[in-house]
């Protein structure tokens, strides 16, 4: 028993070391082969073809025939491409011998931390200390050329190491030297991937066309050329001459010589109209000059000769997803299926085409399926890792992306989609390398500047991402080579909303609205820019505007909620920015406390996507006054949001809200206040093409509060009625006011945008209805002829309103020339507001209608240079809770949005000019002038004392409107300096002077203030901060108890982490260090709240 025992535990025990060693004797896998791939499987000497998907053990041998091309993936993740002609042996299981080259070409592409075995080669062995390497083999020497990292050469007779840029040669019997190398993406000229004209054109061509086109496809570009120059053109007919000319164009074209390919174009066009690789070619010619009108019209007009060429048709469609046109593409590629066409080239497009509508599945499938047709091509690599990541696996399509980038190693585009998809994984070293391999590839492409901002501001170098935005933003026209007109205006402004929150970051807050003013106005539909705009509204004053934009961006955004929001256009081919939104989800907690009041303040928000849903959860409380004796105030707030994408051109969203808060003050004879509020409202998004949208929005809102513990005085007329003789007198009662509020609104909206290169414009409609009830009770407590004392008397009146208003709207932004937009608008505005918002309350209402003339300009004279200036009327709405709106907040880049009182109407003058003097300074100034006419309706409250009755009754009676004149000007000012690489200085300049006219009431408030910032970064994440600030106020005559005027100084200073990899921040703030005490009237709302006595408040986040 024991003997069998053991012979079975003996057996399972080989079995399982000889699956084990079976696994780890597993090298590598055949990823990509094209023409004669063959291989020996050891211990076998003889050669068989092998296909995708082969397996390589050690000792195994591969060997690459003519016009032939493979790529290896090792499982270490080394990505080797190999060359025509090139042996290869695999490294033994145990790790002790290297990769034996024994000739041709290797490409050998890493971005993994790896064990690599070194690489034999007769002459030299070379060491893999770096990440991306050439090597190749001619006879008894060896060229070692390194692209990125580094390499060491070394043999009996000495070693060398090299590093990016540089190369070695070495023999055999002598050490390794360094050779001359002019430019070193020379040696991998071998692995580009060259445009083939005429996939199913050319059953005519001759056999040293064939040749050539094999040759390249293989990627032996130099002998393709050499064969194509010495064809006799004479010996041939005028298509078939054509035709060579037409491939030496895309040659050249792939090699950046862009004379020589339009000679070559030219020459093919000339000797035949009707050779469809003439079109073709001069196809990629247009579009290298920024013409995508002409490369598609081209493109046409070759599928028209050539109607059954796949590689055509799927030019056809690609261009047409270049500049936006959806269903145009995908009309093409219905034709093409139709026509029974197949081919990789096609399956990309239609793969890229069903990604940007969202059908994950169905695009990862056409990308295998355009991967197996061709496994050398690129572009379906790179579509199935977005695919990938999108899905919501960022490693294993990140690895997609770098296969991308090996397969075609001269395309700076897919270097900077690597360097994203490392960001993302939060390998943001390895993501700086390839956006700066990105540039040396392609100094004129705008994207991994801007890539390499977020990795900059992450990193807490905000200074050096200022450079690569504005960077961004100046090559931004040469995506033109891939992007329509409309497009580059959307990427454009895209640049400027991440200009924007670098501004931000740097405390350029000025700045920052002005370029998402700019952005805009270039792009409409750009919801970064609404949303900057919106934060950048931080006054009372103008919260209406800061409201509506929040909404307008909710409404225009993708479906996403990232915690991070770096700026993104939608999805379209050559930006796939916005692919990188995966399935995830990531829950940020945050809390602040300031010693004014005693607050603290935690919230936490969890925000992820899955698929075609996005999902938002979030809540804060802010307790205060909790060290005074029995007394709190609390607010707590929940909201949540959800999105989901029906279609491609459908997204419904959901949005609720709702806040409870409390106030218990132990020292009040009325001593409740209470708020509870909540809402909800759906949105809908149809895009009926890229410069068509229309969205709706429909809310619900039900607010109710009490509030108690008001002392105020109150001017009555009493009337005694006594043996049926009457008298009546007037009377100041101190009343402790206590009242009850509910509203329930609910409003409705509907607009269409349409935004192309010339003109934007917004139309719109909305309804909003309140249902409104007002009670007060107020205790009297006492009065100036000594009536009330010890009545335990009350003050009653009651407010009860049914309001509606309505708008229809209308704007535009006409681009007139490169340096002027006009924005012209009207607002036809209906409003019923109530007899009275404040006590005494009355149940009456009366309606205010009006139309609203708008006009504004932006100029940009010149590069750096933006005036705007604005005309605009307004009509206030229904009430203080209708709030929002999509309506445009800008005319001519001001604002036009305020938060005035219900009905008030404005006329409106503003004019702003804004420079970037140097590289590294930026000024502006902007000045606002307001006549507003506010109507208030005075109410006669009389008390009737009835003693023949014994009763008592009260009246509210209202009286004749009265207009009040106000007159507001406003005027700001900044300099913002980047000093040096860390610290940067921050002037902002603000006066106002806010007059009531009349002369019985008049009255005045003028206020002015200087600032002066700096702000320190330091590469370890911290950073420092300290503002010193004076204020001057003046006011005279009206309410005010007395005239006079107050100035001061304010000093605040700060201290700040940001943690690594956008996880968070966290910062101290002092505040009034000065411990400057003030009389500083704030009631207008126009600037942030300041306060006596020191403080501090200490922030902080954390996002995982």
């Amino acid at each position: 028993m024991s003997k069998r025992y053991c012979a079975l535990v003996l057996l399972l025990t080989s079995i399982f070391a000889l699956t084990v060693f079976a696994e780890e004797a597993e090298v590598a896998v055949l990823d990509a082969a094209e023409g004669n791939v063959e291989a020996s499987f050891y211990p076998q000497k003889e050669f068989s073809a092998v296909q995708v998907g082969q397996i390589f053990h050690a000792m195994d041998t591969i060997k690459l025939g003519r016009n032939s091309k493979a790529s290896v993936l090792f499982k270490s993740g080394v990505l080797l491409r190999l060359a025509p002609g090139t042996v290869l042996q695999f490294e033994s299981s145990d790790g002790t011998r290297p990769i034996r080259l024994e000739t041709g070409k290797g490409y050998f592409f890493n971005r993994d931390k790896a064990e690599l075995p070194e690489i034999y080669t007769p002459a030299v062995t070379t060491a893999i200390r770096g990440t991306e390497f050439v090597l190749e083999v001619q006879g008894q020497e060896t060229t070692a050329t390194v692209l990125d990292g580094q390499v060491a050469m070394h043999n009996p007779h000495g070693s060398l190491l090299l590093a990016r840029g540089e190369a070695g040669t070495a023999r055999v019997g002598a050490a390794p030297v360094k050779a001359v190398v002019i430019n070193p993406r020379d040696a991998v000229q071998w692995a580009l991937y060259y445009p083939l004209l005429g996939g199913g054109i050319g059953g005519s061509q001759s056999s040293r066309l064939a040749e050539a086109s094999r040759q390249l496809h293989s990627g032996e570009s130099a002998q393709a050329e050499a064969l194509l120059s010495g064809i006799s053109l004479e010996s041939l007919g005028a298509e078939e001459q054509a035709r060579v000319l037409a491939q030496r164009s895309v040659i050249a074209l792939a090699r950046n010589d862009s004379s020589l390919a339009e000679s070559f174009a030219k020459q093919a066009l000339a000797k035949s109209e009707q050779a469809p690789e003439a079109k073709l070619a001069a196809s990629y010619l247009a579009q290298s000059k920024f013409d995508l009108d002409q490369a598609s019209e081209l493109a046409g007009a070759a599928w028209e000769l050539a109607p059954q060429d796949p590689v055509v048709a799927a030019r056809v469609a690609e261009l047409s997803l270049a500049r936006g046109q959806v269903a145009q593409a995908e009309k093409a590629l219905d034709q093409a299926s139709a026509r029974g066409l197949r081919g990789a080239q096609l399956s990309s497009v239609r793969g890229f085409l069903e990604l940007i509508k969202g059908h994950r599945e169905t695009a990862a499938a056409l990308f295998k399926d355009a991967i197996v047709s061709d496994s050398g091509f690129a572009a379906p690599h790179l579509g199935l890792g977005l695919t990938i990541v999108n899905q919501g696996d960022l490693a294993g399509g990140r690895l997609e992306i770098q296969k991308a980038a090996a397969l075609d190693p001269n395309v700076a585009i897919y270097r900077s989609y690597l360097g994203k998809a490392f960001f993302e994984e939060e390998r943001e070293g390895q993501a700086l390398n390839e956006y700066e391999l990105a540039i040396a590839l392609d100094p004129r492409d705008p994207t991994p500047f801007l890539y390499r901002a977020y990795s900059n501001l992450s990193a807490n170098d905000p200074i050096s991402a200022l450079e690569d935005v504005e960077h961004s933003i100046d090559l931004n026209s040469n995506r033109a080579v891939y992007r329509s007109s409309f497009l580059l205006d959307q990427d454009l402004g895209v640049r400027g909303a991440s200009l924007a929150e670098v501004f931000n970051t740097l405390g350029f807050s000025q700045a920052a609205r002005i370029e998402a003013i700019k952005s805009i106005n270039r792009d409409y539909s750009n919801y970064s820019a609404h949303r900057l705009l919106s934060e950048s509204y931080q006054s009372i004053i103008t919260n209406d505007a800061q409201v509506s934009e929040q909404q307008i961006s909710d409404l225009l955004a993708p479906l996403s909620f990232n915690l991070f929001r770096q700026g993104s256009s939608s999805a379209g081919l050559n930006e796939y920015s916005a692919l990188f939104e995966r399935n995830e989800t990531r829950t940020g907690l945050g809390f602040e406390g300031v010693s004014y009041d005693d607050i603290a303040a935690p919230s936490f928000v969890t925000a992820g996507k899955f698929d075609d849903l996005g999902y938002y959860v979030g809540g804060d409380a802010q307790y205060q006054d909790g060290s005074k004796h029995n007394d709190l105030s609390y607010q707590y707030r929940l909201r949540g949001s959800a999105q989901y994408q029906l279609s491609y051109r459908d997204r419904a969203l959901l949005n609720a809200d709702a806040i409870f808060a409390h106030t218990l003050d132990h020292n009040s004879d009325i001593n409740d206040d209470d708020l509870d509020s909540y809402g909800f409202d759906g949105g809908y998004n149809h895009k009926f093409s890229p410069n068509l949208t229309f969205v709706l929005q429909s809310g619900f809102d039900n607010r109710r509060n009490s509030l108690g513990s008001s002392e105020t005085s109150r001017l009555v007329q009493i009337i005694d009625i006594a043996e049926g003789q009457s008298q009546s007198f007037d009377d100041e009662l101190l009343v402790n006011e206590f009242t009850r509020e509910r509203v329930k609104s609910s409003r409705s909206t509907a607009q269409v945008i349409y935004d192309n290169d010339s003109l934007a414009a917004v139309i719109g409609a909305q309804i909003y209805y309140a249902d409104v009830e007002r009670d007060e009770t107020s205790n009297v407590l006492d009065d100036s002829a000594l009536v009330f004392p010890g009545l335990d008397y009350q003050l009653r009146s009651r407010g009860y309103t049914n309001l509606s208003s309505s708008d229809l709207y209308g704007y535009s932004i006409v681009k007139i020339a490169p340096w002027l937009d006009l924005n012209p608008g009207l607002t036809l505005t209906q409003v019923d507001l109530e007899g009275r918002e404040i006590t005494p309350f009355i149940s009456e209402e009366f309606s205010r209608t009006r139309l609203n003339p708008k006009v504004g300009v932006t100029l940009y004279p010149i590069a750096d240079l933006t005036v705007r200036a604005a005309y605009f009327e307004g009509l206030r709405k229904t009430s203080l809770e209708d709030n929002v709106s999509l309506e445009p907040s800008l005319v001519g880049g001001i604002n036009q949005l305020f938060t005035d009182f219900p009905g008030n109407r404005t006329r409106n003058y503003g004019a702003g000019v804004d420079y970037k003097l140097t590289s590294s300074t930026y000024v502006g100034m902007e000045a606002l002038h307001r006549h507003i006419i506010d109507q208030i309706r005075p109410a006669d409250t009389s008390i009737t004392f009835n003693f023949d009755a014994l009763d008592a009754s009260q009246s509210v009676d209202l009286l004749d409107a009265q207009p009040l004149h106000y007159e507001a000007d406003f005027l700001n000012a900044y300099w913002y300096q980047v000093l040096c690489r860390s610290v940067v200085l921050a002037v902002e300049g603000g006066w106002s002077d806010f007059e009531r006219t009349d002369p019985e009431l008049a009255q005045d408030i003028e206020a002015g203030r200087v600032g002066a910032s700096l702000r320190y970064f330091h590469s370890s994440g911290l950073f420092a901060f300290t503002t010193a600030t004076w204020r001057n106020q003046e006011r005279n005559g009206g309410d005010f108890l007395e005239d006079g005027s107050d100035s001061f100084w304010l000093l605040d200073a700060g201290i700040g982490y940001r943690l690594p990899r956008r996880h968070g921040i966290v910062q101290l703030k002092l505040l009034n260090l000065l411990d400057q005490d003030f009389e500083y009237d704030q009631s207008l709302g126009f600037e942030e709240f300041v306060r006596p006595d020191i403080g501090a408040a200490l922030s902080a986040t954390v996002n995982f």
